[in-house]
């Protein structure tokens, strides 16, 4: 068996190096096979032509502000502004500034798109890397994703009409250190099946409604990320229409913005931690225009000790738990509310584990267990 084992293991090992080898020989290869072409706008290039008649592998270098629209219809075209390029469409443009139609692996790197109806489309299975790209003055989306996988790295997508991004209809984004600010509606919207998936540090603040919104099945998945969502105009993060979100471990803050801090809504689930994982984190809910945490409406709420809810200074309840809604809350704090410490209400369903609040008001007829009572 000792021998097996030993076998076994050397098989295994023999196998990652192979794997790891073959890997670095396809980036290689890969990096070896691109074609840089420098295109540079402010020498009278025209990057429209330049992407119409692009390769496979072909690296487009943006010098100075190029005029859009243009649409990527081959795999594996990447367009390099090196921090400083800008496209930017005439005022009577319709459609994107980018559209990214279908393809596989196009990159958009270090650049910023601007005046469209979108900063940048990807649809149709398309497969897109944003780097370092910054999507602004759009007249609805910074970036919308349709059906599609996008992956961006450093997005600063701000002041637009509508939404930083915009994942619907079955998409895939995967966000790390985004900025989403200042938009006319929300930050980020995940609806339609869509994911969205948090990494490393995201901001969403200053946009005119919700600064997080999810529904009907979108969801959002993160695990030991950073996010901060502050002075948005309504909630700080909505769940509705049976929205999901599942939180493992990280640093959540979410605070001063005009309603709820987080609202679950309309048959929506919420998962802050898993014990059973072990991933830590922590939920700060301060200083919102209405309740901390919100369960309503049937929605399901769960907080794991591994990840307690901290909420304070709001102007509503720190928790409250109305209209059908279930929660299971451990270890957390609703104290310094001007709405008390937790509210439940018309049938909704509450137990409590440890933590501390400011007493428990009753509407209704409820169901409360745990270190809480009725008064």
């Amino acid at each position: 068996m000792t021998t097996m084992t030993a076998t076994v293991r050397a098989i295994r090992g023999s196998l990652t190096l192979l794997a790891t080898v073959l890997f670095a020989l396809a980036a290689s290869a890969a990096a070896q096979r691109e074609v840089e072409v420098p295109v540079d706008c402010s020498a009278g290039d025209d990057l429209s032509d330049a992407v119409s008649v692009a390769t496979p592998d072909t690296v487009l270098m943006l010098t100075g502000t190029c005029e859009g629209p243009v649409t990527i219809t081959q795999d594996r075209v990447t367009l390099d502004g090196r921090g400083d390029a800008v496209i930017r469409v005439p005022e009577d443009a319709e459609g994107p500034v980018v559209h990214v139609d279908g393809v596989r692996d196009a990159r958009l790197i270090g650049l910023t798109v601007e005046g469209g109806q979108h900063g940048v489309l990807a649809e149709r299975m398309a497969t897109v890397e944003l780097r370092d790209v910054t999507s602004r003055g759009n007249a609805s989306h910074g970036v919308e994703v349709i059906n599609a996988f996008v992956d961006a790295d450093g997005l600063h997508a701000h002041d637009n009409g509508r939404v930083g991004i915009n994942v619907n209809r079955t998409a895939e984004a995967r966000l790390r250190n985004a900025v989403l600010e200042n938009n006319g509606i929300s930050g980020i919207i995940s609806f339609n099946g869509a994911i969205v998936r948090l990494e490393e540090r995201n901001v969403v603040r200053g946009n005119g409604a919700q600064g997080f919104t999810l529904g009907m099945n979108g969801m959002l998945f993160t695990i030991g990320a950073e996010l901060i969502v502050e002075d948005n105009g309504a909630e700080g993060i909505l769940l509705q229409q049976s929205g999901h979100a599942q939180f493992l471990g990280g640093d959540v803050q979410v605070r001063g913005n005009g309603s709820d801090g987080i609202a679950a809504d309309f048959g929506s689930t919420l998962a802050l931690g898993i014990d059973a994982f072990q991933v830590p984190g922590s939920v700060v809910t301060e200083n919102n225009g209405g309740a901390g945490l919100l369960a309503d409406r049937g929605a399901i709420v769960a907080v794991e000790s591994i990840m307690p809810v901290t909420a304070s200074g709001n102007a509503g309840p720190g928790l409250r738990v109305d209209d059908g809604a279930q929660a299971t809350i451990a270890q957390s704090t609703f104290t310094g509310n001007e709405g008390g410490g937790i509210q439940v209400a018309f049938g909704g369903s509450l137990t409590v584990t440890g933590g501390e609040h400011d007493g428990v008001s009753c509407e209704g007829t409820v169901q409360v267990r745990g270190d809480v009572a009725c008064p």
